[in-house]
């Protein structure tokens, strides 16, 4: 794990803008070709991953950050934890928006 500085508030935009992208596109593409969706999902958990392993912890509260830092971290956390996944029974729609639920709502909290 290479833990850097908490990323500016433009680079956790990015980063979260990026992880809803690949989200969407999952869901697009798993209604048409649920067997083709799964190169999505791999980026997706790689992209996550990625961007965890370099975040630090929240411990301290960092005031020259422009942007809550907590809860972008939190997000990622979460979505590192409990990735999207394919499920064989039951609505993949609701699976899927409940993870982009999560984003789209530390989105609005940054």
């Amino acid at each position: 794990m290479n833990i850097q500085n908490p990323p500016k508030y433009s680079e956790a935009s990015h980063h979260l803008t990026e992880i809803h992208k690949l989200a969407l596109s999952f869901h697009l593409l798993y209604q048409q070709k649920p067997d083709d969706a799964n190169q999505i999902l791999e980026e997706l958990k790689e992209t996550i991953a990625s961007i965890y392993n370099t975040l630090p912890p929240p411990e301290i509260p960092d005031r020259s950050l422009s942007y809550d830092y907590a809860t972008y971290f939190s997000c990622i956390q979460q979505l590192h934890e409990t990735p999207l996944i394919k499920i064989d029974i039951g609505d993949q729609t609701l699976v899927t928006q409940a993870f982009i639920n999560i984003i789209a709502q530390a989105q609005r909290r940054l």
